[in-house]
């Protein structure tokens, strides 16, 4: 025997009923060239890539590989092979692929099961439901498509009308039916997604995901092409340790357990129109509505000035909520222990957790912070609280913080060209990963809203937007409450407001806005806004503890405090002038900064010393305006250089103060050397020691210039 040479592709031709095969001398499947057959059916020594065999008609021996391409079958080949196919399969093979998967026979009897000699076949499906390609399983479970074949759907032959579930391969899809349900299949992961839109049209649809990445981005690109189409739409994933839904079939569920996994899973959104246009539910308006939930309630026993509001609710769950306050007040801390509370149904300053709330998972997210300082704030919480181990290890569990210093983490991209914000990938992978998790949310916390949410401070438009999409983090699984923080604007803290920082848009958006403000030795907890709840009236009192943990304090201790607080800071502020003093003899600065340098003094503490100096008089601003510099101020008395009055020299004789009675006197002066009368005070010059002469005015010639 010779080797013979492989024909071209445009030489091959299909077998016929005519001209069967000349191998299996059936009509189809098959293709013929000038001495060479592939035959689909009948094995060979040389199997071809392209599946089938290679046989020669004269009996030569081959060598070579026939080409790739063959001529393409007639429509209605794909649905002859694949009736011949399920003909030709025995009970004895449906029922050892069964056994294989763990499947009901008769589910994947309703898949057009086949086998074509060598491998187990399913029928693949196009949009217009006529079948397109052959799919084909071998018995280690590798998955191929029959060359020629046009990627399609895996369905039942006749399917219902109700509840669809979309499944990922045969496999899966043979298990819903197991299961009770009706399903199709797509033949991998983000394919045929076309398709599988067009049996999803007007129909009740539910995504199944695998538990893996491929499983996760198949899901996302079904879920797009599939809103377009169905009445309603939900994503379901089985329970973590399951890899796919067969695999959860294999451990044990049943058809009930499907069932109420169906009726918990993740509502997906179709569009506001579309999810909106619906009917008002049948006896909405005879029966009394569900009560509202709160994630906060005030507590049996409130302080005094607040126990008008006892037993009511504060914070509604499913709402966004706005706390405004001043750089260092503790709004991060306090945020911090909130869901601290929340996990451990401890009470959080005058309220109580919701009791459905209790136990369930906090997100929060610090832009601002990087992971040692949060560690540092869970710490002195810990030990503030006097946590156990238990509760330790339950807060690592459901407690997910998020520091994000350094990193861009913006939830929605200002709009170019007047256009409003978007959301971006990083908003789109939060709500993704907060709607696959499988306990609900209590809490989802956002700080600072300057960071995570740019633009809402400065523009009303992208305000409002940015409230829309932060909306959507509480339609995730337990309806959270979303706290976004917010920085008090500047001029809102010297009038003694707390309103947030820049534009109103945010706050008008938030269902409840919290405050915080210093005062004296304590901070005032106020709910200006409250639209689900009674308004605060009172604020509450805090007290921040060494640790910057802020607690319930009644109005007495925080006065009494705040009495010997201010007291400190008003010797602090005396001494600190006594150095800023000291540091400027004999020197002169032009600004407040460069006496801090001189002072060895931090800016904003050396600007209060130097202002309580100047209001002293024991400094000046010494040079003619535009030019001046802050010099110790020198008066001359009974012989003596000493300070001068506190009250704004004239230039005449003043009535100068005891040196017993100032913070220092100059060198070489005492108490012994002062009458204690009235004497003449000049001005000394800072460089050499002279009285200055007082500057005269040009008097400008008639006629002339000055």
């Amino acid at each position: 025997m010779t080797n013979i040479d492989i024909p071209p592709s445009g030489d091959w031709r299909r077998v016929t009923k005519r001209d069967p095969c000349p191998i299996c001398a059936h009509d189809s499947w098959c293709s013929v060239g000038q001495s060479v057959v592939l035959c689909m059916r009948n094995e060979s020594q040389r199997p071809s890539t392209n599946g089938g065999w290679l046989h020669s008609k004269h009996g030569h021996i081959l060598d070579q590989e026939p080409p790739a391409k063959v001529p393409p079958p007639p429509p209605h080949f794909w649905k002859e092979l694949a009736e011949q196919c399920s003909q030709n399969i025995t009970d004895a093979q449906v029922a050892d692929l069964a056994s294989m998967l763990h499947v009901d026979a008769l589910a994947l009897r309703e898949l057009g099961i086949g086998h074509n000699g060598r491998n187990w076949t399913f029928p693949m499906y196009a949009a217009d439901g006529s079948v397109c390609g052959i799919r084909t399983r071998s018995q280690d479970g590798k998955k191929l498509a029959v060359t020629g074949s046009k990627l399609g759907v895996i369905r039942r032959s006749k399917p219902d009308d109700g509840l669809l579930l979309v499944c990922e391969g045969e496999s899966d899809t043979a298990a819903a039916i197991t299961l009770g349900q009706d399903a199709i299949g797509v033949p991998g992961a983000g394919q045929c997604v076309a398709v599988a839109a067009a049996y999803a049209r007007n129909r009740d649809v539910v995504i199944v995901a695998d538990n893996d990445e491929a499983g996760e981005a198949g899901a996302t690109k079904l879920l797009a092409a599939v809103t377009g189409s169905a009445r309603s739409l939900r994503l379901l994933r089985p329970p973590r340790q399951h890899k796919d839904l067969r695999a959860w079939l294999v451990a044990g569920a049943t058809k009930v357990d499907l069932e109420e996994a169906i009726d918990a899973a993740l509502t997906v959104s179709l569009g506001p129109i579309a999810d909106a246009w619906k009917p008002l539910p049948s006896g909405i308006l005879s029966e009394r509505p569900a009560p509202r939930s709160f994630l906060l309630r005030w507590a049996p026993n409130p302080p005094p000035e607040t126990g008008a509001y006892a037993g009511d609710g504060f914070a509604s769950a499913g709402i966004v909520s706005m706390l405004s306050a001043a750089g260092g007040t503790g709004k991060s801390m306090l945020m911090l222990l909130l869901a601290v509370c929340i996990v451990l149904g401890r009470r959080f300053l005058a309220f109580d957790i919701g009791a459905e709330f209790v136990g369930r998972k906090c997100l929060l997210l610090f832009a601002e912070e990087k992971m040692h300082e949060v560690m540092q704030r869970m710490w002195r919480i810990t030990e503030f609280l006097g946590l156990t181990e238990a509760e330790k290890r339950l807060l690592e569990q459901r407690l997910v913080i998020l520091p994000l210093h350094g990193k861009r983490c913006g939830l929605i991209a200002p709009g170019l060209n007047g256009a409003l914000p978007t959301p971006t990938p990083a908003m789109e992978q939060l709500r993704a990963r907060l709607a696959a998790s499988n306990s609900p949310w209590a809490l989802v916390g956002l700080d600072p809203a300057s960071r995570l949410l740019p633009g809402c401070e400065s523009d009303n438009d992208s305000a409002t937007v940015a409230i829309q999409v932060v909306e959507e983090l509480t339609e995730v699984p337990g309806e959270p409450l979303v706290l976004v923080s917010g920085h008090s604007s500047k001029l809102a803290r010297r009038s003694g407001s707390v309103d947030a920082r820049g534009v109103t848009g945010i706050t008008d958006g938030a269902r409840l806005h919290i405050t915080l403000k210093k005062s004296g030795a304590g901070v005032e907890f106020a709910a200006p806004k409250s639209n689900y709840a009674g308004e605060l009236d009172t604020p509450l009192m805090l007290k921040k503890e060494p640790g910057g943990v802020l607690r319930l304090a009644t109005a007495d201790e925080v006065q009494v405090e705040g009495q010997a607080e201010l007291a400190e800071v008003a010797q602090q502020v005396r001494d600190d002038a006594n150095r800023v003093v000291e540091a400027l003899r004999g020197k002169r600065a032009k600004a407040k900064d460069d006496i801090a340098v001189l002072a060895h003094m931090k800016a904003d503490r050396c600007r209060k010393a130097v202002n309580h100096a100047l209001a002293d008089g024991r400094i000046v601003r010494d040079g003619p305006r535009g030019d001046a510099f802050y010099v110790v101020a020198k008066a001359r008395a009974s012989g003596v250089c000493v300070s001068p009055p506190t009250t704004p020299w004239d230039g005449g004789t003043a009535s100068v103060p005891a040196p017993e009675a100032w913070d220092g006197l100059p060198s070489g002066v005492s108490g012994r050397q002062w009458d204690g009368g009235t004497a003449k005070a000049t001005a000394v010059n800072q460089d050499h020691g002279m009285p200055e002469k007082p500057k005269r005015r040009r008097k400008a010639k008639a006629g002339g210039g000055a």
